[in-house]
């Protein structure tokens, strides 16, 4: 059987600075576009958990594609916000 270690993940921004995943920043992130705190942190565990699962840096980019298609299934409106904005600070 396989074991399987959890590293840390870690997160490349667009500008180059790597730094430390922090799920708290997706749930605050969610909650201002209108997603309810418990569906945040629901969504927030399985970015968490995909984004887990691919090589480290993941970029910033590759986690908000993650995100909106999460949220599609739970809030449609909320993804499309998020869609349509340009600029992202987590």
């Amino acid at each position: 059987s396989t074991v399987h270690l959890h590293q840390p993940i870690s997160v490349e921004h667009r500008e180059g600075i790597i730094e430390a995943f922090d799920s708290q920043k997706i749930v605050n992130y969610l909650k201002k576009v209108g997603v309810q705190e418990t569906d945040a942190i629901e969504i927030s565990k399985k970015v968490q958990l995909r984004i887990s699962k691919l090589d480290a840096p993941v970029s910033t980019r590759m986690i908000k594609a993650v995100i909106i298609r999460q949220l599609e299934n739970t809030n449609p409106a909320a993804a499309e916000k998020l869609k349509s904005r340009r600029l992202w600070r987590f």
